[in-house]
């Protein structure tokens, strides 16, 4: 507990909060402080959840392209969630945002304190259940009854090659939404080593950061050299394009307004936040001109959620 808060008063002061500890408006202790980025997609579908079941939460929003998230006491903070779910730090990148699929990474957001059980929680799709797992059965985005099915549905879409799509020109030489604003691949990559390197200059007599750092520069150097030839990219939309079209087949049997049903569940979070990235990314809308018709609908659906608007606070990317 009070290495947690320790750790928590120094980040949120790295961050410019005032050290008020977890009071909420009312004086109130919340039981919940999230440290997430307004754009992460990851940072999304955990807000998307907390807006789901109106969980009220400390909003600690930080700064991913000034480095915010590599500040030591940050970083720490992540290795005790790293270590809480026994996950091996990243130290390879597959292009997804799975840490079944890659190891856990120590820089990256969203990280949630559970201050009611004192314990740092990473991995946006194991928050996103612990957080479910907190309201009635007949509330849940979860149910039981449906939770083998649900579950296939987020691995699949945690496994998602978000990356390159994000970060690298599509098929073609076009450019993405996001590359139009100046972003791209050596850019992005370049600057999470360097600040990992700024890092580890004063933090050398500190072996569990060095090894946190050292994890993410190998990461990211990962990505550099295999995420974004033209024969990755094109791969990647391919996946993304036929994940799309294995939805259509989905939602034309089941006929029905949600993925599994009348009730929205996780999986119409995830498949929700995951589709509005492609839309934004402004190449990656395979169900245009009716190709899709199904998941077109479903992507009008899922964008007037409540909870989806408020998570994703209107879609811009950068």
């Amino acid at each position: 507990m009070q290495e947690i808060d320790s750790l928590a008063r120094e980040t949120r002061g790295t961050l410019g909060y005032a050290d008020d500890g977890v009071a909420g408006a009312s004086g109130a202790p919340l039981r919940y402080e999230l440290f997430h980025s307004a754009k992460s997609i990851c940072s999304q579908k955990v807000r998307a959840v907390l807006a789901h079941h109106e969980i009220p939460y400390l909003d600690r929003e930080m700064d991913v392209m000034k480095g915010d998230n590599f500040t030591p006491s940050y970083v720490h903070l992540r290795l005790l969630g790293c270590e809480r779910i026994g996950a091996p730090l990243a130290k390879s990148h597959k292009g997804s945002t799975s840490v079944k699929s890659a190891g856990c990474d120590p820089c990256v957001v969203p990280t949630l304190i559970d201050w009611e059980q004192n314990a740092v929680l990473v991995d946006s799709k194991r928050i996103c259940l612990e957080l479910d797992e907190t309201v009635a059965e007949e509330n849940k985005l979860m149910p039981k009854a449906l939770a083998d099915d649900i579950s296939r549905e987020l691995e699949h879409v945690d496994d998602l090659p978000n990356v390159q799509m994000l970060l690298a020109k599509a098929p073609g030489g076009v450019d993405t939404n996001v590359a139009k604003l100046g972003l791209n691949s050596g850019i992005y990559t370049g600057s999470r080593i360097e600040f990992c390197r700024r890092f580890m200059e004063k933090s050398a007599d500190d072996p569990r950061l060095m090894e946190a750092y050292s994890a993410k520069i190998d990461k990211e150097s990962c990505a550099a050299s295999e995420l974004f030839s033209d024969q990755a990219v094109e791969i990647a939309y391919d996946v993304a394009e036929n994940a799309c079209g294995e939805l259509e087949k989905k939602l034309a049997k089941r006929g029905s307004a949600w993925l599994f049903g009348d009730k929205v569940t996780m999986a119409d979070v995830f498949w929700g936040i995951e589709l509005l990235r492609f839309r934004n990314l402004g190449t990656a809308s395979f169900w245009d001109d009716g190709r899709l018709p199904h998941v077109a609908h479903y992507v009008s659906a899922v964008s007037a959620l409540p909870s989806i608007r408020k998570a994703t606070m209107g879609d811009a990317l950068f």
